[in-house]
């Protein structure tokens, strides 16, 4: 893996993100929730993992069984997030007419 270029273990020192979502909206943050707000699902897992879900080689529900992510809170709240999501199209025109 390697070292970060401080020379820091970057494993040592997980990332935390928050992806609030108000009105149609998702506005990742870094850090915890703002205000303090408690999230309705947490989900930890490695970067590698979180990549291979974002490009399609995975899913959650598949990582989760598997043990490679844990959630805590509302496993409904994942559910209902993954149904917002719009699939890109990889073929839109760039430029049109």
């Amino acid at each position: 893996m390697g070292s970060a270029p401080d020379g820091s273990d970057p494993a040592a020192a997980p990332e935390i993100w928050t992806l609030p979502l108000s009105n149609g909206a998702l506005t990742p943050m870094p850090g915890d929730a703002p205000r303090g707000e408690r999230p309705h699902v947490t989900l930890r897992l490695t970067r590698a993992t979180l990549n291979a879900v974002l490009s399609g080689a995975t899913t959650f529900p598949d990582e989760i069984a598997a043990g490679t992510v844990t959630l805590d809170g509302d496993p409904g709240a994942l559910l209902t997030f993954n149904t917002l999501l719009d699939k890109p199209d990889w073929n839109f025109p760039i430029v049109t007419p």
